[in-house]
């Protein structure tokens, strides 16, 4: 018994050690999508931390180890959520979403490319959450302005959220937790996935052109937005300059900020140095003129969720010292082993599955603990690690639950008034997923043969 894979010295009475910590995710997992009574996901995260280290699946080196280990992500995250919202009160995002409605000259169809376009840069450097914080009810809001039906423009948004954050580490939660645990090389990832990326991109972008084709008026008027802005030059000239100066400050300062990082591996700075270097100069800018207050930093932002992802960590690094991760590491090597078209995507397809059954958060940490033994021992390549990045990434456009940037954005957007049912959400991704990931895998098959 001593040898199966399924048992650990970690034991229960005799009683099989994964069972406890495998029904305490579980329970955790339930609870943290269902959110009874409101409740955030970061407490119900960190009681199932809590439970793993009474049940003795988890100890005090365990939350030591990952500590080291995910400190530098965290402290990354926090610099850009800092970052992120500065940007955001500053006016950088409704600037770009507005200035992209003049751009396509009263084009429905160049309007809907134009703003799924800047949810592609927004996603790539500031993460999907920006995306599906911020920019999502920013969208929401323009096309209900300019008179157009809003769930195309609401989807394209929230799908892009998840498709285009495969290209960077940065671009999602996700990437940073594989780039870390493997040590990969920031523009060696951007360089293994950018095929992967621009052929998901695409895929998407074709994918609802097409399918709301029936949707996307051709031609809306751009009326509406030049007499808001005449009417607010003409009420107050003054202070309508002064906002320009700032978003002309900000913007220079994030260009900076985002320079920083694409230069960071080549001067040895760390992400973290820079992000929270950026964080402190647009805090201090934004003091001074006024765009961010201490309190609102303190209330406005989503602090929870580094405790959410340490916690959540550390009940996975419970299930996965009961042998859970050897099972299901002996799956992806076997299909990694020859780095074949099929392979991949079997890895892609699953880890997708997997997205929409436990989150993508969590299916990325059991891939992650699964492959970095078979990797380190060079039975597979950094292909397979790939491959699942794939199936965390573009999964999640399946279901409304495969990913938490999905579920806020559309709880968000529900607030507002607009109801996507997971129904409706499940149709439109049984069409796109599939061939979301057949391109993106093909891509990396390519990428990775060159």
């Amino acid at each position: 018994m001593g040898s199966d894979p399924c048992y650990s010295s970690r034991g229960y009475g005799g009683a099989p050690t994964l069972v406890i910590p495998l029904l305490i995710f579980i329970a955790t997992l339930i609870l943290i999508l269902w959110r009874p009574r409101g409740i955030r996901e970061a407490w119900f995260a960190a009681a199932g931390a809590i439970a793993m280290l009474l049940a003795g699946a988890v100890d005090g080196g365990d939350v030591r180890d990952l500590a080291v280990e995910t400190a530098p992500v965290l402290v990354f995250l926090a610099g850009m959520l800092v970052v992120g919202y500065a940007a955001d009160r500053a006016g950088v995002f409704v600037w770009l979403a507005r200035h992209t409605a003049r751009l396509s000259g009263g084009s429905g169809r160049r309007l809907f490319v134009g703003l799924y376009a800047v949810g592609v840069v927004v996603t790539v450097w500031f993460s999907l959450d920006t995306t599906a914080v911020i920019l999502t009810p920013i969208v929401y809001s323009l096309v209900q302005a300019l008179g157009l039906p809003p769930l195309p423009f609401v989807l394209a948004t929230t799908y892009v959220a998840n498709t285009a954050s495969l290209l960077l580490p940065v671009s999602n939660l996700t990437n940073l937790i594989v780039w870390n645990r493997f040590h990969i090389p920031f523009w060696g990832f951007a360089a293994a996935m950018a095929l992967p990326a621009l052929a998901a991109i695409a895929v998407n972008l074709l994918l609802f052109l097409w399918l709301f084709r029936h949707d996307i008026p051709s031609r809306f008027p751009v009326d509406a937005l030049d007499s808001t802005a005449e009417a607010a030059a003409a009420s107050d000239p003054a202070a309508r300059a002064s906002a320009q100066r700032l978003l002309a400050e900000c913007l220079i300062i994030l260009v900076l900020l985002l320079a920083g990082i694409a230069a960071a591996p080549f001067f040895g700075w760390e992400l973290w140095q820079v992000a929270v270097a950026g964080a402190v100069v647009l805090a201090v800018h934004g003091a001074i003129r006024g765009y961010v207050h201490p309190r609102e930093l303190a209330g406005g932002i989503s602090w929870d969720l580094m405790p959410f992802v340490f916690s959540l960590f550390l009940v996975l690094r419970g299930v996965g010292n009961s042998g859970l991760t050897e099972v299901f590491s002996s799956v992806l090597a076997d299909e990694g082993a020859g780095g074949s078209f099929w392979g991949l995507l079997v890895i892609a397809a699953t880890t997708a599955l997997g997205s929409n059954l436990i989150n993508n958060l969590p299916m990325v940490l059991v891939a992650a603990d699964s492959l970095t033994a078979p990797v380190a021992s060079g039975q597979v390549s950094l292909a397979s690690v790939y491959a699942a990045l794939l199936g965390t990434n573009l999964g999640p456009n399946l279901t409304v639950i495969g990913s938490l940037a999905t579920m806020l954005a559309l709880s968000i957007i529900g607030s507002k008034g607009m109801r996507v049912s997971g129904v409706q959400y499940l149709k439109v991704g049984a069409v796109t997923v599939p061939l979301l990931l057949l391109g993106s895998v093909l891509g990396l098959w390519l990428a990775l043969r060159g």
